[in-house]
């Protein structure tokens, strides 16, 4: 791990759960100029979230159980 990694305020590893992943790609890219990288899982599309080249999340859809719960981000 990067010693920058370790500092406060360093991002940890973030997990987005949203109902439309393409406008959370673009929204988020934009806005803080992150990376994305698709990235195959079976069942799933999953994106990672990379900033300066290196990975620090993913992006992904609702999965079914989840249906009709806000989006959320997740801070692992």
């Amino acid at each position: 791990m990067k010693e920058d990694s370790l500092k406060h305020g360093a991002f940890g590893w973030i997990e987005l759960m949203t109902t439309d992943q393409e406008a959370a790609k673009e929204f988020y890219a934009t806005l803080f100029d992150w990376e994305t990288e698709e990235y195959p899982m079976e069942g799933m599309k999953y994106t990672i979230v990379k900033v300066g080249g290196e990975p620090v999340g993913g992006i992904m859809s609702m999965p079914a159980e989840c249906q009709g719960c806000r989006p959320a981000g997740v801070c692992m």
